[in-house]
């Protein structure tokens, strides 16, 4: 049985998913397991993907599948792992020779079930940007609330004991925005022990065909809708539930995202739309600020479409404005 089982979930990564597995083959650690899913490639990536496979006996399973999404991927992946130790490598990114022995020596040492590493973030706009990462401190809510505010939460900088997953049911959502969230959020509260190493191993590709970077107005759309029922989901966690920063944390989240698609979009239906899975996401329970409490108003008292197409009242745009931008 291998000590660390890598998954890699790969779509459309051609010209740099070659980078991303010679990294990976040229580990200095050397018992683990690599299982690439393709997620419905349509460019040459499944078949450097089965290339790969042929070059190595470590890469014991090539997935190809229908699209469906990162999430999706992931968890055909998870199925077919058996190291006692899980790694989440993305297809664009690529690792130092060092990375999984680094990681691995983190949590043996300590007796970790859960490793957060620093990381190099790179990108064709800007140099390489060392960031450290690294929670206020490495009690689960301190963590936790760090995903919501100013740690990455990404699954790739991260190794993770495989029984955390099996024993507490954890599988990636259905939505494929912000899930790395959800899985980051469950494992580590039910970790024992949780770790950070200051060792930056991993490098985070930004590229502009990025899922964050897409101008279009419904796909914009589509991913907010996502980011929402991920977070709605975080939120009923009951370690999140009983905690009032957590849960204002996390819909600061959606509230970004909203105020995004309206700096940038000018499809009025599409911003209404985003305005109203809003107002259907607030009860009186979860208003986390004043914009929530206006629009929880304004939803009980149907008066959303007067105030910004049917009222005459001069004071009517200021109050949408803030609505919108609060």
């Amino acid at each position: 049985m291998p000590i660390i089982s890598i998954v890699i979930p790969v779509y459309n990564v051609e010209k740099l998913l070659r980078k991303c597995l010679d990294s990976i083959l040229s580990q200095t650690f050397t018992d683990y397991e690599l299982i690439i899913v393709d997620d419905g490639s349509t460019d040459q990536s499944g078949k450097i993907c089965d290339e790969y496979k042929e070059k190595d006996q470590r890469i014991v399973s090539v997935i190809h599948q229908e699209n469906q999404g990162s999430s999706a991927a992931r968890n055909a992946g998870l199925s077919l792992a058996k190291g006692k130790y899980l790694s989440f490598i993305d297809a664009d990114d690529w690792v130092e020779p060092q990375y999984l022995q680094s990681m691995l020596d983190c949590a043996e040492r300590e007796h970790a079930d859960l490793v957060i590493s620093s990381f190099i973030r790179e990108s064709t706009d800007y140099p390489a940007l060392y960031n450290r990462n690294e929670p206020k401190d490495l009690s689960k809510r301190a963590v936790v609330l760090g995903y919501f505010t100013n740690l990455h939460a990404g699954l790739w900088n991260k190794l993770v004991l495989r029984e955390l997953f099996v024993k507490n049911g954890i599988a990636f959502p259905q939505y494929n925005y912000y899930e790395d969230m959800v899985v980051s959020t469950k494992i580590t509260i039910a970790a024992s022990n949780i770790v950070y190493s200051d060792t930056p191993l991993y490098h985070y590709v930004v590229h502009d065909s990025s899922m964050t970077q897409l101008q279009n107005a419904e796909k914009r759309l589509s991913l907010f809708t996502e980011c929402l029922n991920n977070i709605m989901g975080i939120q009923e966690i009951p370690f999140v539930k009983s905690d009032k920063a957590l849960l204002r944390a996390s819909m600061n989240i959606v509230n970004f995202n909203k105020k995004k698609i309206i700096k940038n979009v000018s499809d009025e239906r599409v911003i209404r739309s985003v305005l109203g899975q809003c107002r259907e996401s607030i009860t009186f329970s979860n208003i986390r600020s004043i914009s929530d409490l206006l629009l929880y108003i304004a939803s009980r008292f149907t008066i959303y479409k007067p105030l910004k197409y049917y009222l005459k009242n001069p004071i009517t745009p200021k109050l949408f404005n803030y609505i919108k931008h609060t």
